[in-house]
This record gives structure tokens, C-alpha cells and sequence, in this order.
């Protein structure tokens, strides 16, 4: 009976000793800093000919869609975008702070052509995304 005791004495201690353990320190997510999108756009291209007229909307989206943030720049002659030089360059902070992944980018239309886009993406966790595009 003896024996039994200290047996029982010892796992319940091991048992203890190992369930006890501190949890590793874990980072708070910051969400007081404001997340940061710059906007880049220029060519490098020579489209000194080209007089279509081009619209560009920036814009934040939700991986579901959902749209935080757009704006639609003043419509502007296909050669009147920018060159490397000059870039157009546009910054905007992220509504409400929204710490997930989201899209980030560019609409544009050209008169009589069609619709096309680029984008990126600021991932979770990121404070800042410089989405560069150089319309080609």
C-alpha cells in the first residue's frame, strides 16, 4: 500500500509539473498604426500618338469583393500619362483599419477599346503596399 501511495504521488507530481507550463509570449497585433497604400502610375512607353481617352480607378477590395476604398482619376489622353519622371503618385490609408488581406490596384477603360486592370495585394499584417504600374 505503501508503494502504491508514492506511485500515485509521483504521476499526479508529473503530471502536474507538465501541465503547468507558460504559455509562449504572444505579439499583440498592432491596430492602432494605420495601414498605407502609394499608388504609381506612369509609362515607359512612347504613346505620343495615341489620343484615346483612358480612366483610371484605384481602388481597396476584400478578397469577398466588397469594395473599401475607390476613386476615379480625371479621364486624360492615352499620351498624356505620365512618364518615368513624372510618375503620378497617389496615397490613401486603409478605412477602418482593416488588418486582412486585401486587393489592391487599378481599372482603367479606354475609350472605345475595352476595360483592363492590375493589381496586387497587401497582405495581412503589412503597413504599407506601393502598387507600381507602368501602363504598357
Amino acid at each position: 500500500m505503501k508503494h502504491l501511495n508514492t506511485i500515485l504521488i509521483c504521476i499526479c507530481t508529473i503530471l502536474v509539473l507538465t501541465s503547468c507550463k507558460k504559455p509562449a509570449t504572444i505579439t499583440p497585433v498592432d491596430y492602432t498604426t494605420a495601414r498605407n497604400i502609394r499608388y504609381v502610375l506612369y509609362t515607359d512607353q512612347d504613346f505620343s500618338a495615341d489620343n484615346h481617352n483612358i480612366t483610371f480607378k484605384l481602388y481597396i477590395r476584400k478578397p469577398n469583393g466588397q469594395t473599401l476604398w475607390d476613386t476615379v482619376l480625371t479621364t486624360m489622353k492615352v499620351k498624356d500619362i505620365p512618364n518615368s519622371t513624372h510618375k503620378l503618385i497617389i496615397e490613401h490609408t486603409v478605412p477602418g483599419n482593416d488588418k486582412s488581406t486585401l486587393k489592391v490596384g487599378f481599372d482603367y477603360t479606354i475609350e472605345n477599346i475595352g476595360n483592363s486592370w492590375f493589381f496586387d495585394a497587401i497582405n495581412e499584417g503589412e503597413l504599407f503596399k506601393e502598387v507600381v504600374f507602368s501602363f504598357k
